[in-house]
């Protein structure tokens, strides 16, 4: 037992190392390095390279998940492109006869309605302009499908974990200077979303921790890399992931000592506070106060206060429908996304595209309502609230992938070696493959 657990961890921060000394000498091979080293991982846990294993390819089906759950923290573009291909091919490997649960309905629902307003609007690539929506939705329920079991949830987890913790190895190499506002990229990736990946890896540890019940060795090593991730994200100086930070901790704490988790609470405090913001009926001079415990202070939340107002304007505009997927950003003076969640959907995919993404989430999360484990679907939507506020995390591949792990979880909490009850899913052949 003690080996099973604490050989991910261990593997995945060796996995950091041995692309932080590659990416000196073969800068271009690391990341394929890392996602070979996490893969292998995940198959070893779900017992992939069996005999019987390899010939039924029970869990081979899942490797494309594996992929995009790896590649999400370093090369969101990919998965954002080819994302859908990957759960389309893990759905076909699995010979799924799969019926929807109503998170993936709603996921799919989302992913229609962008593609039908990128179609009618002025969308630069027409249809294709939704390809990032297609992606996350696919993703999300392939990954909800195919993923149902303890180990199957665990592997997904590490793939997620080992591509951070090289991400992580990447930020720390290359520390962002705290004196300017410019958001550089590493390897192409923004920084932001770097520390917003590294953030939802803490609070995946978090959550696997308290599912899962390690040894204390193990416990000591998943808080080292938890302690790693921390370093990166504060190497990153990412504002959003910071407050985040602390929020959880401070969330964490009141939860230990009050026994309560508060969930009802969040789930109502949260729209509200997204929805005070972005409809301007919190005064931008007590926003811009959200700098204050920072060193990088621009006054106006780096042009997000700025860009706003035309955000607003534009939504008022088309209500319902939105402009279309990536035509804000092209049509503002300022020449950027709103960098706040209802007003990106809204621009972009209207009222009925927030209603349609704030549904998925509430589906997804359903489950906590009568859990054990209520306290980590707060922590999520916690965690999540400054990067909603602030950030670009609507359909970002790494949110999408942790959400679909992230409402598995309460089905497995407190069941030591059971799985998800999932006979409606699986073919009379992949349940006998299933362990």
């Amino acid at each position: 037992m003690t080996s099973r657990w604490t050989l991910p961890y261990l593997a995945g921060i060796t996995a950091a190392a041995i692309a932080a000394a590659a990416s000196a000498l073969y800068p271009d091979a690391a990341p394929y390095m890392v996602t070979a080293l996490v893969l292998a991982i995940a198959g070893r846990l779900a017992n992939c390279f069996t005999a019987d294993g390899i010939i039924r390819a029970a869990r081979i089906k899942c490797l494309p998940i594996y992929v995009a759950a790896a590649w999400a923290p370093i090369d969101p573009t990919f998965v954002i492109n080819n994302g859908w291909r990957l759960a389309l091919l893990a759905l076909i490997l699995a010979g799924l006869r799969a019926r929807l649960g109503w998170p993936d309905v709603a996921a799919a629902g989302l992913a229609a309605w962008a593609t039908f307003v990128a179609t009618v609007s002025e969308a630069p690539l027409g249809a294709m302009a939704a390809v990032g929506y297609w992606s996350a939705c696919a993703i999300f329920i392939a990954c909800r499908a195919l993923v149902v079991t303890r180990d199957r949830i665990f592997a997904v987890a590490v793939c997620y974990l080992g591509g951070c913790a090289w991400a992580a190895v990447k930020a720390i190499q290359n520390p962002v200077d705290a004196s300017t506002d410019f958001r550089p990229t590493i390897d192409g990736v923004n920084i932001n979303y770097v520390a917003y990946a590294l953030l939802t890896a803490v609070a995946l540890i978090v959550a696997l921790v308290a599912i899962y019940r390690p040894p204390k060795r193990t416990q000591i090593v998943a808080a080292v890399l938890i302690a790693v991730l921390v370093v990166a994200i504060s190497r990153a100086d990412t504002r959003a992931a910071l407050g985040a930070l602390v929020g959880g901790v401070v969330y964490l704490l009141v939860r230990r000592l009050s026994r309560g988790g508060g969930l009802a609470v969040v789930a109502v405090a949260i729209p509200l506070v997204l929805g005070l913001v972005a409809f301007g009926a919190v005064d931008s001079s007590h926003i811009s106060l959200l700098e204050t415990p920072f060193d990088r202070q621009s006054g106006d939340l780096s042009g997000r206060l700025a860009v706003w107002p035309y955000a607003r304007q534009a939504w008022a505009a088309e209500p319902i429908f939105g402009l279309g997927p990536r035509v804000f950003a092209t049509e503002n003076p300022l020449g950027i996304p709103a960098h706040n969640l209802l007003l990106d959907l809204g621009v972009e995919i209207g009222g009925v595209g927030v209603a349609a993404f704030a549904l998925v989430i509430a589906l997804a999360l359903a489950g906590y309502r009568r859990s054990q484990v209520r306290h980590l679907a707060a922590l999520l939507l916690l965690a999540w609230l400054p990067l909603w506020l602030t950030g670009i995390w609507g359909i970002a591949p790494a949110a999408w992938i942790v959400l679909a792990v992230w409402s598995r979880l309460p089905e497995v909490a407190g069941q030591p070696e059971a799985a998800v009850n999932t006979s409606h899913l699986e073919s009379a052949e992949f349940q006998m493959a299933r362990t």
